[in-house]
């Protein structure tokens, strides 16, 4: 056995294997270390940030285009977050996403307008404020543009687990019909080497691809794009243009989201197609709401997709994606409450499927009843 000893043959000598298994276990150890480090970085998050973003949307390579500006707030704390938009100069009249575990609340807090029928006139109301409850990162794409308020803002989550560098669009498709059948994209993030570690830049790379979707075959069609193009392009680019430091974070104070069209003629280029640009006014390193979703007055209708299931009875399978149930002041259901909610959903595609079952049993005899008086009648006049 080979033993290996001090120099100054003062301290033990230790078997060179011995020594081997002490490298080895100091390297697995602060493997470890880095890796809880890493962790707790991500789960210690805490800042808000509140601004607006300048949306420009354009339909060709002009100048012009159509602008409108958009107010957000954003708070994280850890791996939650909350994003609220606000769109107009009412401070009733917003749009809020909060994302926890994995599950995302979305409120449009908008007023409602239902139109009586006996005196035809519009009636404004603050009743039944639509909710999505989904299982879910990122804000979808539906109008209020609060996925770019994500990225800038409240993606360090999602980037530091992020191992295939793939991810979807986060932009509205040329072809709207695509978001049937959705699709990843390489991407190649940048990101600050400050906490909270929210991205410096990413780009999102087109493959030489133009996807469209079939409605014939429910498919997308791939469409090889024209050289060089059919090579590859940048199909978006995010990039945080300036950055503020607050004691404990480094946050954009301007970032900009440029979305570029697919050149699908010989000869053309792509255009901007649509830029975000963000400004960030106000930031702070306490997150005052705990990042979840703000109370509010009034009743909310609920669409729950994480109550679904399989359903077998009489012979047929059915299934349930969703649950629909109100909720008033922001009194969300426990998980208790969500069970009920779950067994009476299934109670409910059980009774359908046995009234379908029935349906089809009575139409099935009616018809072999007609058949047989028919005959009858027939051998009556043969």
């Amino acid at each position: 056995m080979e033993w290996s000893c001090p120099q100054n043959l003062l301290g033990p000598c230790i078997p060179l294997s011995l020594r081997k298994v002490f490298f080895v276990a100091r390297f697995l150890i602060a493997c470890l270390l880095l890796t809880f480090l890493g962790e707790w970085c991500v789960y210690a998050q805490e800042y808000f940030a509140k601004g607006q973003i300048e949306v420009v949307v354009k339909s060709g390579p002009s100048p012009e285009g159509k602008t409108n500006s958009i107010g957000f707030y954003v708070e994280v704390l850890g791996t939650k977050y909350r994003i609220k938009i606000v769109t107009s100069d009412s401070d009733d009249r917003y749009y809020e996403y909060t994302s926890e575990d994995g599950v995302m609340y979305i409120l449009h807090h908008v007023t409602g307008i239902s139109r009586s029928l006996n005196n035809r006139h519009d009636t404004r109301t603050n009743d039944a404020f639509p909710v999505r409850i989904e299982e879910r990162e990122i804000p979808p794409n539906d109008g209020t543009r609060a996925q770019f308020v994500w990225l800038a803002l409240a993606s360090h989550s999602f980037f530091a687990n992020l191992t295939s560098n793939y991810m979807a669009p986060i932009w509205s498709p040329e072809d709207p019909q695509t978001r049937r059948q959705p699709f990843s994209m390489p991407v190649v993030p940048e990101l600050f080497r400050e906490s909270p570690r929210l991205p410096l830049k990413v780009s999102f790379l087109n493959d030489g691809v133009y996807r469209s979707y079939n409605p014939a075959t429910k498919r997308l069609d791939e469409i090889p794009l024209n050289p060089p193009f059919d090579r590859g392009y940048t199909n978006a680019v995010y990039q945080a243009i300036v950055i503020t430091n607050t004691p404990k974070n480094t946050l954009p104070a301007e970032f900009v989201f440029v979305v570029y069209s697919s050149p699908l003629n010989p000869g053309e280029l792509p255009f901007e197609r649509v830029m975000i640009r963000g400004m960030v006014n106000e930031v702070g390193d306490f997150a005052p709401g705990g990042a979840r979703m703000g109370t509010f007055s009034g009743r909310a209708s609920v669409v729950d997709y994480r109550v679904k299931g399989v359903v077998r009875t009489s012979g047929r399978i059915g299934e349930y994606k969703y649950a629909a149930y109100p909720v008033t002041n922001a009194a969300w259901l426990n998980s208790n409450q969500l069970a009920v909610i779950n067994k009476r959903t299934e109670k409910k595609e059980a009774l359908r499927l046995k009234q379908r079952f029935h349906s089809s049993i009575s139409r099935l005899l009616k018809k072999a009843c007609f058949e047989n008086s028919t005959l009858k009648i027939i051998g009556v006049f043969a």
